[in-house]
């Protein structure tokens, strides 16, 4: 088996830390959100799992990329070094932070729509097909022939992989029309810009075009490039939704209500609760939404003369 060849290297090697120093730089600047909004949940909080696993598993996983890159290690390419590290690098990029990224999507969808049985259905079914096809591809690439550089030429694994980005992207795209037709429904019907409405259309946009850059990207380089360049937007990938997923959930805890006057104009404390999961430690200040509800529906009291 060949050796890499050095200008790939240099490309590929450049791009991993250009990735990997965007991902540094976006924990430093939101760090301060991260610190208010997400440590002081209690460790039963799954939205702070989520968020934790979102941003410094992706980072972990870079850092990795640097030592299992079959463009930047210095271990023998050995045809099980590249199993190894295709296995690796298919779980994690296709898979584990695709889905992480999905699932904060689906949650907001889900609360956005009231947690309509149908909503939950469709999007269940959505991720287990995309969950389906990523394993597939990830078990084919355990079975993969490599020539040159770590490079697949097994027919199969080629066809999964691109079929797992183009799922990714309709799934992204599907739950994008599902935010925005229920965004405008309620701008209708409330006749008002509520900030948490608003908060969630603008994010989802963002969100759907930075994943749906990175996967078209990813996809571009797979299928038109040099297979030596294919690892190129790997280290991106990771930033970029690593990124796009921290962000949805610290846009969202930035509306938080602290107090029933804070509550938005969804007056609905089960959309809230689901939304921002606001269980912190004891002694911070937070206001139940079973609390909250009964709150908006008991009469005030009468103040004694």
């Amino acid at each position: 088996m060949g050796d890499v060849d050095p200008r790939a290297s240099r490309i590929i090697g450049s791009n991993s830390v250009g990735g990997l120093t965007f991902s540094i730089w976006d924990i430093l600047i939101t760090l301060d959100d991260e610190v208010n909004h997400i440590w002081i949940k209690r460790r039963s909080s799954w939205l702070k799992w989520l968020f934790l696993w979102t941003r410094y598993f992706g980072l972990t996983a870079q850092i990795a990329n640097l030592f299992i890159s079959p463009a930047t290690t210095s271990f023998p390419l050995t045809p099980r070094f590249c199993k190894a590290a295709l296995a690796t690098q298919h779980l994690i990029a296709d898979i584990t932070m695709l889905i992480s990224v999905d699932v904060i999507l689906i949650i907001r969808l889900y609360a956005l729509w009231d947690r309509k049985l149908w909503i939950a259905i469709l999007l269940a079914t959505c991720t287990s097909i995309l969950v389906v096809v990523g394993l597939t591809g990830w078990t084919l690439s355990l079975q993969s022939e490599y020539a040159y550089g770590c490079d697949v030429v097994n027919e199969p694994y080629l066809v999964f992989y691109p079929l797992t980005i183009l799922l990714a992207l309709s799934f992204e795209g599907l739950i994008l029309v599902l935010t925005l037709v229920r965004c405008l429904r309620f701008r209708r019907s409330r006749q008002g810009g509520s900030p948490i409405i608003f908060t969630m259309a603008r994010d989802g946009i963002v969100a759907f075009f930075v994943v749906a850059l990175s996967g078209v990207v990813n996809l571009i380089i797979y299928v038109v490039l040099d297979r030596s360049l294919s690892p190129v937007g790997y280290s991106w990938f990771l930033a970029m939704t690593s990124s796009a997923g921290c962000r949805l959930i610290l846009s969202m805890q930035r509306l938080a209500p602290r107090s029933p006057s804070d509550m938005d104009l969804t007056g609905d404390p089960q959309f809230t609760t689901v939304l921002f999961d606001n269980t912190v430690r004891p002694g911070e200040e937070s206001f139940a939404m079973t609390s909250i509800s009964q709150t908006q529906t008991q009469p005030p009291s009468q103040t004694q003369p």
